[in-house]
Parts: C-alpha cells; sequence; structure tokens
C-alpha cells in the first residue's frame, strides 16, 4: 500500500500505513472484505468487476444479492435434509428421520421441521404450519417459496444454515440413542432459536442476527405507514 501511494504522488511509510490501518479496524484481510461488502451494499460506492469477484468468493451469499428479498417474507428457499437421523415411532419401529428447512432470504430467520420417511407433505405442513403464520403475526404475506431439489445445487444460504445447525442439532443426540421424532423436533427447535438469535456473518445480515433484523424491517415499516398516515 506505501508503494501503490508512492506511485500516485503521496510519500507515507509503511509502518504509517499499518497505524492507520489498525485504527479503522482494517488491519486484516476479513475485516477489509467486511467493509468493502458493507460499503457496496449500502451503495456508498461503485465496485468493479475485480472487487465484485473478490468478494463473491469471500462470500458465496453475496452472488445472491439481486434475488433476495426486499423484505421478510418476500422470498423463502425449502429444502429437505435426510435421513439425517434415526427416530423411534410411538411404537417402537425405528424409521429414518428427515428434516425439512424454511430460510427467509430478507433476514436469515430459519424454520425446521422434522419427518419420520421422506414426503412433500412434510414441506407444505412446514409452510402453512409455522412460516405462513409466523410472518402474519409480523405483519407480512409471503410472496414466493421456491422449493430446492435435493440433487440440485444449494444455495449459499442454506449451506451457510447448515454448517451451524446441523452438526449442532446431531450432537444433541448420539447416534446410538433412539428418541421420538417429537424428541428430535423439540431438540431441532431449540438449535434453531439459538441460531436466530446469533449473528450472521455475510450477505445480507452482516454480523447482525435474524432475529433482530426482522425487527428493525418491521419498526421501519410501522414507522413509514406512520409517516404516510401523516
Amino acid at each position: 500500500m506505501a508503494a501503490a501511494l508512492r506511485s500516485r504522488g503521496t510519500h507515507v511509510s509503511a509502518r504509517k500505513v499499518a497505524q492507520v490501518l489498525d485504527s479503522e479496524g482494517l488491519m486484516y484481510a476479513h475485516q477489509r472484505m467486511d467493509r468493502l461488502e458493507q460499503l457496496v451494499l449500502q451503495g456508498r460506492i461503485e465496485p468493479d468487476e475485480e472487487q465484485i469477484r473478490a468478494l463473491e468468493r469471500y462470500d458465496p451469499c453475496f452472488q445472491e444479492r439481486g434475488r433476495t428479498g426486499t423484505r421478510p417474507g418476500e422470498r423463502i428457499l425449502v429444502f429437505t435434509c435426510g435421513p439425517v437421523a434415526a427416530g423411534r415411532s410411538a411404537d417402537g419401529i425405528r424409521i429414518p428421520a428427515y428434516a425439512h428447512f424454511a430460510i427467509d432470504t430478507c433476514t436469515g430467520m430459519t424454520f425446521g421441521l422434522v419427518q419420520a420417511g421422506n414426503s412433500a407433505l412434510g414441506r407444505e405442513l412446514l409452510i402453512q404450519a409455522e412460516v405462513l403464520p409466523f410472518f402474519k403475526r409480523h405483519g407480512y404475506s409471503v410472496v414466493q417459496v421456491d422449493h430446492l431439489g435435493q440433487r440440485a445445487p444449494r444455495s449459499p444460504f442454506v449451506t451457510r444454515m447448515l454448517k451451524e445447525v446441523l452438526p449442532a442439532w446431531l450432537q444433541s443426540t448420539p447416534g446410538h440413542t433412539e428418541v421420538t421424532v417429537g424428541e428430535l423436533q423439540h431438540r431441532l427447535d431449540a438449535v434453531l432459536d439459538q441460531y436466530n438469535h446469533r449473528p450472521l456473518e455475510g450477505f445480507p445480515n452482516l454480523g447482525q442476527p435474524p432475529i433482530c433484523r426482522l425487527r428493525a424491517a418491521t419498526e421501519g415499516g410501522k414507522e413509514n405507514r406512520a409517516r404516510m398516515q401523516k
């Protein structure tokens, strides 16, 4: 950086460059990428092609910035994982358990339903019983639901969520332990509650927990409606 500045007529030592970077919280590469991504998303700078490629490598979710909902509930991703665990039915029969997930691309809010076996009805139940009522309570309607196939390329939003949720969930249920599907659901609910209240790095959260993005959007919507009424 010192050499680049000198080539542009500004003479400054490498030590001074390091001091400035440290004072601005930009000493490390990941800090500089986070700042660049934030400035781009805020519309404060227009990135060139090289910067866009670097951001997409650093944060795969940034690749989907043009397909993300601008408000909660605008675009929901639904997909199935499994078999992810062995469940036990009420009559004691050992059965494979699948997990259906739904992710709101605007906030990162994630919902999950454990099902004995794999059926499209599980996805529909998740949407009708959890996702739609949840957003309705917060004043939003669900506009678009994208069903992702198990063999289709996964969205970066899905990959990010699974890296955090699946290990925590499966570690709470040792492989040698047989539990009911209801118990698996209870443990998944606990893990997802923690996930939805945890800061998420990368686009679009940029360190905000999903629940905080939802609340901020809701409060912002109320303020806009109040201004329009005035």
